[in-house]
């Protein structure tokens, strides 16, 4: 303990190096769980949508929803009709999903007078749950396009979010957090110098002030 104390800002340096590798460490283990642990043979990681709130017509190729049949708006003054449709998320994977709509998986692609947005929607292995579909259209710009396209415009982005992070990084981050408050607390106290620099210990600015605060404890002594 002598040696730390005589050496205060190399301590200082050396718990700062020590937090910053277990940082590097925490998020290559992240990383390679997001790769091993998400099951990548299903390009929709398991994810299944209906169109009925009981959960059995399965939207297909073969069984799509009508979207002409939807309760659409009267149009605006641009000549855009808005309408809603809702459909049921089944999640039979093994990874938590985020789940969102859009027109398109590429807005380079998107196609002129038809848009498709919804809100995300997040959903455990074997959680179901609905998800709403706000559509926008604008027959005027669409009557020029060919060939007229619908559901096959709709495009579900799945993301999958791996559970090892939740449990694990989250802990190793407050540990590294106490690391870098606790030895700035040390280093200022055996320096005699007031906890209000801890305000200042987590950022670059702040490492290097207290890096180069004098040793009042060590003055005083030698005077």
């Amino acid at each position: 303990m002598n040696w730390f104390k005589q050496h205060l800002n190399w301590t200082y340096l050396l718990s700062l190096v020590f937090a910053f590798f277990m940082a590097i460490i925490v998020g290559i283990i992240s990383g390679l769980a997001s790769f091993i642990l998400v099951d990548k043979s299903d390009p929709l990681y398991g994810l299944h949508t209906y169109l009925d709130e009981s959960y059995t017509r399965l939207w297909s190729v073969t069984d799509v929803p009508d979207l002409d049949n939807l309760p659409w708006s009267a149009s605006d003054s641009a000549g855009w009709q808005t309408a809603t449709l809702t459909a049921y998320l089944e999640n039979r994977g093994r990874n938590t999903l985020e789940v969102s709509i859009l027109a398109t998986k590429d807005p380079r692609f998107a196609r002129p007078g038809f848009s498709v947005s919804s809100d995300v929607v997040v959903l455990k292995p074997n959680e179901r749950g609905p998800i709403v579909l706000r559509i926008s259209q604008n027959p005027s710009v669409q009557s020029g396009l060919s060939p007229d396209v619908g559901w096959e415009m709709i495009y579900y982005q799945v993301q999958p979010v791996p559970e090892f992070g939740n449990d694990v990084e989250l802990p190793v981050w407050i540990t590294i957090m106490a690391i870098l408050v606790g030895s700035a607390a040390w280093v200022l106290h055996q320096k005699g110098r007031s906890y209000g620099w801890l305000l200042l210990s987590l950022s670059g600015i702040g490492i290097i002030i207290i890096l180069c605060l004098e040793n009042r404890r060590l003055m005083s002594g030698l005077e």
